[in-house]
């Protein structure tokens, strides 16, 4: 499958996302982190159509907002999902703004050199004016991990994906 994992910026995705293989080994998880795709549609597709088999996840980390913008790359990933055979399993992480805010200024983020955004308030200002994009047709996991340690919440989420796969057998 393809999980797509949708949280606004400092949330946590990609330290949580690095956390899923060791709490799923029984499958192989490629990880695409967004920051890391410098044409993202075409790198999407290639990377998305990695040969397909049941042992074998694709993890994709972004944001996108519910705006025209948001709407359009979301349906890339669900398009990619589809076209390359996929089971697609949007994943949408919740994190209270407090919370938000100290993990945008962690240490770790501010000095990574990633180009991500530290600026408090602009993440403030973002949330205060959009919403995650969510698919209405298609059912996704909701995890609030705003009191969870990173280790925690993909240990909760890789339970989520665990029933989510046996529902879709």
């Amino acid at each position: 499958p393809l999980l797509w994992i949708n949280a606004f910026p400092g949330t946590g995705k990609l330290t949580i996302a690095n956390e899923l293989p060791a709490l799923l080994p029984e499958h192989s998880i490629h990880l695409i982190d967004n920051h890391q795709m410098i044409d993202a549609k075409i790198t999407l597709q290639r990377r998305i159509a990695i040969p397909h088999d049941h042992l074998h996840r694709c993890s994709c980390i972004d944001f996108q907002s519910d705006n025209e913008l948001g709407a359009q790359v979301a349906q890339e990933y669900k398009t990619a999902a589809r076209e390359a055979g996929r089971p697609f399993l949007p994943i949408y992480l919740e994190c209270g703004l407090v919370e938000n805010m100290r993990r945008m200024t962690h240490a770790q983020r501010v000095s990574s050199g990633t180009g991500k955004l530290v600026d408090v308030e602009m993440l403030a200002d973002m949330r205060s004016r959009c919403r995650l994009y969510r698919f209405e047709d298609i059912v996704g996991l909701n995890v609030d991990v705003s009191g969870l340690e990173a280790r925690e919440a993909a240990a909760s989420l890789a339970c989520l994906i665990r029933e989510w796969e046996q529902s879709e057998k």
